[in-house]
């Protein structure tokens, strides 16, 4: 399965999985920066790791999909998705 990550795909706390499978990442965010500045993070679930940070969510799109990633809830029906929260 092939997914396009855009810009509109990335919302903290979207569970990501890797290309090979054997990891999934959340994606979350740092408070102290300014999300036009990059402010999103791609974090492990597994170990807490910071897998890549400083982010904008266009940056964040192009790497996941450099690297193959797909969003968990379309490869497990039971993984909730989540919502963005609108003003």
């Amino acid at each position: 399965m092939k997914y396009t990550w855009e810009r509109d795909d990335i919302i903290v706390g979207r569970l990501v999985d890797t290309s090979n499978r054997t990891e999934r990442s959340i994606i979350g965010y740092d408070l102290i920066r300014d999300a036009a500045d990059g402010n999103l993070a791609l974090v492990s679930l597994r170990d807490g790791l910071v897998i890549i940070r400083d982010l904008t969510a266009e940056a964040l799109a192009e790497h996941l999909n450099k690297h193959g990633a797909l969003p968990v809830h379309l490869l497990d029906p039971n993984m909730l998705q989540p919502t963005k929260i609108t003003n």
